[in-house]
């Protein structure tokens, strides 16, 4: 095929094909076998790694005082597990406010490490 048919034909137009007599010709390139090996061997596969938001606004009236109140929430998870070790630490962050008392938001930050151990009991 020529570049003019190519590009008359095909380009940004339609899927092009090249097929080869040689079926075999990309086994040598990545196999599956492969693609196993590299799952089975990084150490990606003993991390966690994990988040989570929340957010939730209400209204409240009674006897005519008003409030709006707002709380947002977020963790974070980092787990990293060495033979029957893990390796945890993590963030979490509360705001809440109530809008009614005239006070600001609180805001309250907690940062965790620490190490768990399992045992096989059964």
């Amino acid at each position: 095929m020529s570049e003019a048919v190519f590009k008359t034909e095909h380009w940004e137009r339609a899927p092009f094909v090249f097929r080869r007599n040689d079926p075999d010709y990309y086994d040598k390139l990545f196999t599956l076998d492969d693609f196993d090996r590299q799952l089975s061997s990084s150490p990606a596969k003993k991390l966690i790694l994990s988040a989570t938001y929340a957010n939730s606004n209400s209204n409240t009236w009674s006897n005519g005082i008003s409030s709006a109140n707002e709380n947002n929430q977020f963790n974070t998870l980092i787990q990293y597990q060495v033979r029957k070790m893990s390796v945890v630490s993590g963030y979490s962050r509360l705001e809440q406010g109530f809008t009614g008392t005239g006070a600001k938001p609180e805001i309250i930050s907690t940062y965790y490490m620490g190490l768990t151990r399992w045992f096989n009991i059964f």
